[in-house]
This record gives structure tokens, sequence and C-alpha cells, in this order.
């Protein structure tokens, strides 16, 4: 479809008065309709030295952005209620994905404003928004001043601005992290964190976790937080969770949830010469209480018996 037509074909959705795009989003099938829309237009992924004169990138064929500001400006002001709904849901985290870096923080500061992390973190749609912010947004952290040029003061600008929300997107988590970790959806949020998330923005919040290490070892969903943490955290946060396995594997190994830690850490081992070298021994020295210890503690009660 040449472009001219494409443009005429997506007035007619968005421009025209007779079409609610409040029914449009919330609607099961309407909704794809907006995504498709969105989809039209590259990704835009939001890093640090980004400056906002940079020109966005136009949609398929030269596409003008026009339409998708139109779609963000339908979202704006909705962004809590749309995030909440099953259907609206997934135009806010489609539009993440593609707009501005000042549109996607201005989405995040919408939710801000109105104290509703906690709400989208719990619910079972809004949390998909929540992981969505801090998979787009999530590398943007405040650093020291440029040069005085005019390219480096509004790299600076838009760097501390992006940066101040994350930030208070990770204090509110922070906060309450804990019951974060234990809740079926709240624990997806906290897995992106260690994923995406700028390792100044999750330093205290990884302490946090670790001291409760034994109420999330024993939680089902705490369990995926740790295993997030193996993966994707620190060296030194790696070295205390295998610090505490050690001398546990054994046990934890026929544990429901402890078996799971157990799994990912003998998983490590086939990626120990990529990532994890500096675990090594405490890997091998897990997987050995895994196998033979089990065997040694059988055979020395046998030997009791015996006598």
């Amino acid at each position: 479809m040449p472009v001219e037509e494409k443009e005429r074909f997506l007035n007619r959705i968005l421009k025209n008065p007779t079409v609610s795009f409040d029914a449009l989003v919330q609607d099961s099938f309407g909704n794809y309709v907006i995504q498709i829309v969105q989809q039209l237009y590259p990704k835009i992924v939001c890093t640090p030295g980004q400056l906002e004169h940079e020109e966005p990138p136009l949609g398929e064929q030269n596409l003008s952005r026009e339409h998708l500001d139109v779609i963000f400006g339908q979202l704006r002001d909705n962004v809590v209620r749309y995030s909440i709904h099953k259907h609206g849901c997934r135009a806010i985290q489609t539009g993440l994905q593609v707009f501005t870096m000042s549109q996607k923080i201005g989405m995040l500061t919408e939710i801000l404003k109105q104290n509703k992390v906690r709400e989208c973190s719990f619910d079972y749609h809004g949390n998909h928004v929540i992981q969505k912010c801090i998979i787009e947004l999530g590398q943007i952290v405040e650093e020291p001043k440029a040069s005085s040029s005019v390219p480096g003061v509004l790299q600076d600008v838009e760097e501390k601005k992006g940066a101040a929300e994350i930030k208070q997107l990770m204090q509110e988590i922070e906060s309450d992290i804990v019951s974060y970790c234990l809740n079926e959806f709240c624990c997806r949020i906290i897995q992106r964190m260690f994923e995406f998330c700028h390792v100044e923005l999750i330093e205290s919040s990884a302490r946090i976790i670790l001291g409760n290490y034994q109420i999330l070892s024993s939680n089902e969903y705490g369990i995926f937080v740790l295993s997030s943490i193996l993966e994707h955290g620190q060296p030194q946060h790696k070295s205390y969770i295998l610090n505490l396995i050690q001398g546990n594997a054994a046990v934890m190994a026929i544990q429901k949830d402890g078996s799971k830690l157990i799994e990912n850490s003998i998983r490590m081992i086939f990626h120990v010469n990529q990532k994890h070298l500096s675990h090594c021994s405490q890997l091998f020295q897990i997987l050995d209480e895994v196998i033979y210890l089990p065997n040694r503690v059988s055979k020395q009660a046998f030997g009791q018996q015996q006598q």
C-alpha cells in the first residue's frame, strides 16, 4: 500500500470523530488495531546519551510520526486506567517501545504523580506496564556534566530528567521490596530490574533482598528473584547466594522451591567460561554436594547399621 493511502487510512481511524479511541483501545479486538498502527514505527531504545532534539525515526516507507503522536495524546492522562485494563495495557506497553524518550518518561511520570506504582505493580495487567518501564528506561542514570557546549548541556538536562523518574520508581519499589519479591506478579518486576537496570539503581535493593535470603529461598516466587540475581546480578551478589547454598545443596535439591535454585546453580556451570568464571569453585562444590554427598550419607548410615 502506498504511503499516501496508509496516511489516509490512519486518518480515518485516528482522526474520525465517530470512532471512539477509548472504546477501541479497551476492546478485545480494537486494541490490536492500535498496536498494529504503533508497530508501523521502529522501536526507540532509550540510552543515556540520546538527545531529545535528535529526529526520531519515521515509520514504514517514511510514514509520518503524526499518527503515533495522536495515539500518545489519547493515551496521555489515561495511562493508569489503561495500564490496569486487560486490553488497554497492551497499547501502553507497545507505546513504551515506540514513543520518543520524552514521551516514555511522560508516561512513567503520570503513574508516579498519581501514586499508582504499587497498584499497577500488584495488578494482573498493570505489572506488565511497570516491567516495560524498567526495560525501556532502566539504563538511564545521572552522570557528571558534560562539556559546556550546547549538545552537552542538552544531553545533561535530558539524562537528569529521565534519571529522576526511574530513580523514583526504584525507590518506591524498594520501600516494600520483600513484598514485591513474594508476590506472583511483582516478582517479575524485580527480575526485570536485575536484567535491565543500571547497577547504581539496584545496589541497595540487592542488599535488602540478600538480607532476606532465608524468606525468599523458601517461597515459590522469591526463588525466581534469587535465580535472577544468580543469572544477572553483580559478582559479589552471586557469591553471597552461592555461599549460602553451599553446605545445604543436597537438602535444597529435594525441596519444591529450593530445587529451582539448585537447578539454576548447576545450569551456570555450562556458562562458567563466559559469565561465571569467578564462581567456578563454588558451583562445582554445589554440584559435588548434590551428586556425591547423599551417596556418602547413605553409606555412612548403612555402616552404622552394620555395627
